[in-house]
């Protein structure tokens, strides 16, 4: 029968579903069953092996995902082979004479004989019955009455009748009392009470042939009784032992006080300028159960001082940091951006100064803090840095690969700045990439800055004076040395 519900278009509906296709003109299909392309079974044509002709498994039949019939010729067996055993010859019996074969054997699978029929052992008979009395079930002698029994042979248990066909019977003595096999009242020790060996005593009246013997009470047998840990709110207890039979203490466990809660603060949070708090929850570290809810805490609000905010140093909106910068001054934009982003902060007097001199170390510094003020892994080994305000910049610059130094082993923090070495840190800041130049500007003599200067030039950060000169030599102003930093920032956006 098929194991589906649908049939292939080889097949056609029979009685109760069975197909009555018997064989497919594609692939020579004889097993009459349906064939799906989620299922695979074997067909009827395995012919199973003999003694002496080799067998073949059943070929295989499934359908492929695409609908097409597939089959697989099934793999062929090797011949059995004969299993010859001895032939069995004629019994003896207790009047007459048998015969055994002495190499004539038959294959147990197939009946092949082999060896010589004719070559056999004869067996003599006794040529007489040798009889036993057999008592009749339920008729044995016991130590209280006598029995009935019948005579039956030992070797082929033909029972005797005398020569009218009746079966001889004869009455048996009673016996004596004889031990049962098994022992009466036996009794185990426990720790509680004396066992007892049992009776021996006899298998057809129970009378007591020999009595038993007490035995001791055995030892307690322990077992232990879990012990149960304590929790914060309720005691434990310690392991102890009890005996399995009688169910005795004997080592009593002891109580465990309760550990009490163990409180821990989670969740606090303190109040910033813009952000409420919370001062946290009491917690149980053991339990974790909440022991005391925390309470809000309002949000502080910005303290601004000078523009600036003394909690958080946010930037008040709005709020003129230098007296001499205006609106509409060439680097407002610039200026107000490194100041809003902690990298410049003005002098004493609150004054910018646009259009002042920088040094070496005053250029790093405002890198330094352009990449929040990271740490070095090493101190710089300058010998001329002598102020604590810009050590910790340089060696960053140096560990960066933006400053080299300007020879024996000086970095000349107090030197002017030129527009070059601000264009080279920068570059050197940005992966040293070289370019070609698209603006070519006529003053650049030297080659340790010309791949910084084009790069710049490139990507917006200086256009030099719009005549092909970029004055690689000229001091670099602390105006244009935050264009140049505000516009790598923006680039490396």
């Amino acid at each position: 029968d098929s194991k589906f519900d649908s049939f292939d278009s080889e097949t056609k509906k029979g009685v109760n579903g069975k197909a009555d296709v018997v064989k497919c003109d594609d692939c020579g299909y004889k097993g009459g069953e349906t064939i799906n392309y989620r299922s695979q079974w074997y067909g009827n044509d395995a012919v199973a092996a003999t003694c002496t002709e080799k067998g073949k498994e059943a070929t295989l039949y499934w359908r492929d995902k695409d609908g097409t019939i597939q089959h697989k010729d099934g793999a062929e067996k090797k011949e059995l082979g004969h299993n010859y055993v001895l032939a069995e010859g004629t019994k003896v019996t207790c009047l007459t004479d048998g015969e055994e074969y002495v190499n004539y054997r038959v294959c147990t699978r197939c009946g092949t004989p082999t060896g010589d029929i004719k070559n056999t052992i004869k067996i003599t008979s006794p040529g007489k019955h040798d009889y036993q009395l057999v008592a009749f079930e339920g008729a044995e002698a016991t130590c209280q009455h006598k029995g009935l029994s019948y005579k039956e042979c030992k070797v082929c248990h033909e029972k005797l009748y005398d020569d009218n066909g009746v079966l001889y019977t004869e009455v048996t003595d009673m016996v004596a009392h004889t031990a049962s096999d098994k022992l009466a009242n036996v009794k185990e020790a426990t720790c509680t009470e004396e066992g007892y060996t049992g009776d021996v005593v006899c298998k057809f009246c129970g009378e007591v042939m020999k009595p038993g013997e007490k035995t001791k009470m055995v030892d307690h047998t322990p077992v232990d009784v879990e012990a149960k840990a304590p929790t914060c709110t309720e005691p434990g207890v310690t392991k102890g032992t009890v005996c399995s039979v009688c169910k005795k203490v004997l080592s009593a466990q002891e109580t465990v006080p309760a550990l009490g809660h163990d409180p821990k603060l989670v969740n606090a949070k303190d109040a910033t300028c813009t952000e409420a708090g919370y001062t946290g929850d009491k917690v149980c570290t053991r339990c974790n159960v909440t022991l005391e809810k925390g309470k809000d805490i309002k949000a502080l609000d910005h303290n601004f001082v000078k523009g600036v905010c003394s909690r958080c140093d946010a930037k008040q909106p709005g709020y003129m940091p230098f007296k001499d910068v205006k609106t509409t001054d060439q680097f407002y934009s610039d200026i107000m951006w490194a100041w809003e982003n902690g990298i410049v902060e003005g002098d004493d007097t609150g004054m910018f100064r646009a259009d002042s001199k920088l040094t070496r170390a005053q250029v790093v510094t405002m890198l330094w803090r352009l990449y929040d003020k990271p740490t070095a892994k090493t101190a710089a080994t300058f010998t001329d840095l002598t102020q604590d305000w810009y050590k910790d910049a340089v060696a960053w610059a140096v560990e960066k690969g933006i400053v080299n130094g300007v020879g024996n082993n000086k970095f000349a923090p107090n030197e002017t700045c030129t527009r070059a070495q601000i264009v080279t840190m920068l570059w050197r800041l940005n992966g040293s990439q070289k370019v070609t130049p698209t603006i070519n500007f006529t003053d650049l003599t030297q080659d340790w800055y010309k791949d910084a200067v084009a790069w710049a030039a490139n990507n917006g950060i200086t256009k030099g004076d719009g005549a092909s000169h970029f004055y690689p030599a000229n001091d670099c102003t602390r105006g244009e040395a935050v264009a140049f930093i505000h516009r790598t920032a923006v680039l490396g956006k």
